[in-house]
């Protein structure tokens, strides 16, 4: 957990920021199969005063495209056990980074996960100050 709080907490410096919103199609790894996952990248900041900002960026997957992926895996998995049912299960996924910035300096950094799949959700929050 460790090495996550530091790429949390520093993973913004020395970059420039734009905060108007913006947003870009992205791959997340897929542990499962190895094929990327299509996913979404959405950037934001506000601006709270001349040397202070919040800057969030959200990433998840793009269910659209990604349904069709998880279709298709479930499908041939369903064909190669011979049941008929062929419904795959919701799946999500969702990372949220909220940032803080005083003149350049991150004050406060918060990682929000959110992951579905079938009947479970799972939630992670990490804040570091």
């Amino acid at each position: 957990m460790f090495i996550q709080d530091i790429h949390l907490y520093h993973q913004l410096c020395g970059t420039d920021l734009n905060l108007e919103k913006q947003q870009y199609t992205i791959e997340l790894p897929n542990p499962i199969t190895g094929e990327a996952i299509p996913g979404i990248l959405t950037t934001e900041g506000t601006k709270n005063n001349d040397k202070s900002y919040t800057y969030r960026m959200t990433q998840k997957t793009d269910n659209g495209k990604m349904s069709q992926v998880v279709t298709d895996k479930i499908k041939d998995t369903y064909k190669k056990m011979d049941d008929p049912s062929q419904n795959p299960p919701p799946v999500s996924y969702e990372c949220s980074y909220l940032y803080t910035i005083d003149n350049k300096r991150v004050l406060k950094a918060t990682q929000e996960k959110t992951v579905v799949s079938a009947a479970s959700k799972a939630i992670e929050k990490l804040t570091v100050y």
